[in-house]
């Protein structure tokens, strides 16, 4: 315990500045898609009232999404906020606009009665959902007319995850920027405790980073026009499904880390190793496409995806789907790709030779596997482009492709030898 108060004492001396950038960074771009939201929902609202309640009168209203109109005129009925007994009201008009709609031989009131008839039931009855297109539905988080606190806080909730990645970062890869990563091999505790305390650590920050994102949104809509019509039936389980995300996308940012001799090759890693196995299959579709062949669903790279998709398992072959917060079987896999990372990153902590310090790889091995897909992937999107932009045929396409992928080969072989930083 002790020489963890050492570490992080440490840590935080050098990183103190920049991990106070980065947090107040996340705490504006959280406020902005906060208040994004609300403002979305507040004008959505106000369209489907309104217009519900014009139909129910049968009085004409236009269904162009006018929400400067429509906001203008909810606002002149409840001044401060909705009330808490609004569907108390609204479902009377909801039964009224039903009977126009049956009832009314005017084809643009039936019309009207149509749109705005579907718009409430898609926010009040959400049992009842209609085939056809309704911009809520985007939306999301909404039970029987109540805003779901839970859910709106965790979609604003990625931002956090920029925290983790930079905060990821410093603990690792930039590290090797600076004479930092030589003075650490000279701590009196060994990698694996080093390696250890900077996850340990790095929860504790980012968990309070999440945190203060959560109340900074809390307060926001809990202040709002919509705030009476805001319920917390879910609410720990949101936001600790949430907070268990952030968790568990800090421990793969640093496990990676470990690997990196610098910024950029963590950035790499990052990439191959959040895209998993799907990143090869994408590769190899792209690649046959640059030369004309086609690939069908049939084709034998798709049999892993076929036989994971929806699966617990799925986050192994796309980790990047691990970390969609709608999903709990999705983030259930990602705990087991955050084990394996977390395993790896102890090896590579105690294996990776301080001499390739500011090289993109730490581990030949790895650093063979990652020049790779390097190269691969760069050649695959480069031909993607070219295909989709130009019409060219094939047997210019293909020689074109085949410079290109000798030049991405000679440009990766000089990067991936080369050493950056101190």
């Amino acid at each position: 315990m002790k020489d963890f108060k050492k570490a992080a004492k440490l840590l935080l001396k050098r990183n103190g500045f920049w991990l106070t950038l980065t947090l107040v960074f996340v705490i504006i771009v959280s406020f902005f898609t906060a208040n994004s939201r609300i403002e979305n929902y507040t004008n959505n609202y106000a369209y489907a009232l309104v217009g519900l309640e014009k139909t129910a009168k049968e009085e004409s209203f236009s269904n162009d999404y006018n929400f400067e109109k429509s906001l203008k005129l909810i606002k002149e009925k409840y001044p401060d906020k909705l009330p808490k007994d609004l569907f108390a009201e609204y479902d009377n008009y909801y039964k009224k606009a039903m009977k126009v709609y049956a009832n009314t031989a005017d084809m643009d009131l039936k019309d009207q009665a149509y749109y705005y008839l579907n718009d409430y039931k898609d926010i009040r009855y959400t049992d009842e959902k209609v085939d056809i297109y309704n911009y809520m539905s985007s939306y999301g988080g909404i039970e029987q007319g109540k805003i779901i606190l839970g859910k709106q806080l965790a979609a604003s909730f990625f931002t956090p995850l920029i925290f983790s990645l930079v905060l990821g970062f410093l603990f690792t890869s930039m590290e090797h920027f600076t004479p930092f990563y030589e003075f650490t091999r000279m701590l009196p505790w060994s990698k694996t405790q080093n390696y250890l305390f900077k996850i340990g650590l790095g929860l504790l920050l980012t968990s309070l980073a999440y945190v203060i994102n959560m109340g900074f949104g809390i307060l926001m809509w809990k202040t709002s026009y919509l705030s009476n019509l805001l319920t917390t039936n879910g609410f720990w389980s949101d936001i600790l499904l949430g907070l268990g995300r952030n968790a568990m996308f800090y421990i793969v940012v640093i496990g990676l880390g470990t690997v990196a001799g610098n910024i950029f090759g963590h950035l790499g890693m990052m990439i191959i190793g959040l895209g998993g196995p799907k990143l090869l299959v994408e590769n190899y579709v792209m690649l046959r496409s640059i030369v004309g062949l086609d690939v069908t669903n049939r084709d034998f790279v798709f049999i892993l995806d076929d036989k994971v998709r929806d699966t617990v398992f799925y986050p192994l072959y796309l980790p990047a789907e691990g970390l969609d917060y709608s999903k709990p079987l999705m983030m259930a896999g990602f705990l087991f790709f955050t084990i394996i990372i977390f395993v790896l990153g102890l090896f590579w902590a105690n294996t990776s030779k301080a001499e390739r310090s500011g090289m993109l790889i730490l581990k030949k091995s790895v650093s063979n596997f990652a020049f790779f897909m390097a190269v691969v992937t760069t050649l695959s999107v480069f031909g993607q482009i070219i295909d989709n932009f130009y019409d060219i045929p094939n047997f210019i396409n293909i020689p074109i492709c085949a410079v290109m992928g000798f030049i991405f080969y000679r440009l990766y072989k000089i990067l991936f030898n080369i050493k950056i930083g101190v």
